[in-house]
């Protein structure tokens, strides 16, 4: 059975597997909503006998971008970690050189130990979060080819988020698959063409 899921978080949103584990803060919740070009969002979330959190988000990644959206709330101010795995599905139609993921906190965090899994070939690169606004802290993650994604298949990457200060803690993942040269060529031209049809008509 084929694994779907979001492209996300934290976010979005392939099939995205969210792994967590404590530091010494226990994670005492979590809720996700998903945008709209999330189809079919399931989510399973869990603690394994070592003391790991878990959070499964599996969905498709159907269009140019996603985003998941949700609460951690933790039950001390110490620093819970969150080890976030992604398994993505090709479903937009075009194959992918790249995939770029946001996070957004509304406290400070720190983004690191990106990575992919598969294909074995891509690579991560880690933009150290900022505060870009009042209460707004945002990182990214450029994931990069190797071997394009192809339509139908799938990209599995993960990273870790550590965030402080605050019992509840929102966040959003945002997610834009990065499509090859020559299928962009083609979205230009079938651009193009669409808006040539409709001037003439």
């Amino acid at each position: 059975m084929r694994r779907e899921i979001i492209t996300g978080l934290l976010m979005g949103l392939g099939a995205w597997q969210f792994l967590a584990r404590s530091a010494a803060a226990n994670i005492i919740s979590h809720s996700c909503d998903a945008s709209p070009c999330i189809t079919s969002p399931a989510y399973n979330w869990g603690q394994d006998s070592s003391g790991d959190y878990w959070l499964t988000v599996a969905g498709a990644e159907s269009d140019a971008g996603g985003q998941i959206s949700g609460t951690v709330t933790t039950d001390t101010t110490t620093d819970p970690t969150l080890i976030i795995g992604n398994d993505v599905n090709n479903d937009t139609g075009f194959a992918w050189t790249g995939y770029d993921v946001t996070v957004s906190m509304n406290n400070p965090f720190t983004l690191y130990n990106a990575a992919v899994d598969s294909p074995s070939d891509w690579s991560a690169s880690v933009t150290a979060p900022t505060q870009i606004s009042p209460g707004v802290y945002q990182g990214a993650i450029a994931y990069s080819a190797g071997t394009p994604i192809q339509v139908g298949g799938e990209l599995d990457f993960q990273y870790t988020l550590q965030f402080s200060n605050g019992l509840s803690y929102s966040f959003t993942e945002t997610v834009s698959p990065v499509p090859e040269p020559a299928s962009f060529g083609l979205l230009a031209v079938g651009a193009v063409a669409l808006l040539g049809r409709r001037k003439r008509a």
